[in-house]
């Protein structure tokens, strides 16, 4: 689920469908039920209102529909008084085993931090953290956040996944919340049954954000 800026609202995302209803009630907004209008053939999860109130992003997979998708590309519905626009993809699944997910706005609604993983998106290993500046539909590499672990670099595996902001009111560098199995120095190994909250500082004017 997702509170709309104001806290009027939760965009909830339940079995691949999206459905509005007011947070306080719990009644439905909206035609259809308060269902979302989607692309035919997919279904949507990991809902995440922008800060702005105009636009929500969303996964939209093949499979899938509550915290498991598979095939995911990331998309945004425009949202105008109780009007939702296309889902417009800006990161599109290459395939079955292209998958993108838990897209989250950063404080300023410039950026969405999100997951890229191979195969499902389930306690995928391979999964990484990435930025995209929705301005210029860039996709930029955290090298530095996914692959250092304790004093050493390009450690693959770590599973980084279902990132969060700090809130914040001003420009720079922010905060980043997210799950990974790597190791805590000497006094915890990989686990990879087991995850941890990591938190990272997040610059994105910087070459390697992370």
């Amino acid at each position: 689920t997702t509170f709309s800026p104001d806290g009027e609202m939760l965009l909830v995302a339940a079995n691949g469908v999206l459905t509005l209803i007011d947070s306080d009630t719990g009644a439905t907004i909206g035609d259809d039920a308060g269902v979302v209008p989607i692309p035919a053939g997919t279904v949507a999860t990991h809902p995440d209102w922008a800060a702005t109130g105009d636009r929500v992003a969303i996964a939209l997979g093949s499979k899938g529909g509550n915290k498991e998708i598979e095939a995911g590309s990331i998309a945004i519905l425009g949202y105008d008084g109780g009007s939702w626009g296309a889902a417009e993809v800006v990161i599109e699944s290459t395939g079955a085993n292209d998958n993108n997910f838990f897209p989250v706005w950063s404080p300023d609604s410039k950026y969405l931090a999100y997951v890229h993983a191979e195969g499902k998106s389930k306690d995928a290993v391979s999964a990484e953290l990435r930025l995209f500046d929705v301005a210029t539909s860039k996709i930029i590499s955290m090298t530095r956040l996914n692959q250092r672990v304790n004093n050493e670099d390009g450690v693959l595996g770590s599973a980084n996944s279902m990132p969060t902001w700090a809130p914040s009111t001003k420009q720079g560098t922010f905060w980043l919340a997210f799950s990974s199995i790597r190791a805590y120095s000497v006094v915890r190994p990989t686990d990879k049954d087991q995850d941890q909250i990591w938190i990272a500082a997040v610059d994105p004017s910087a070459d390697d954000p992370g």
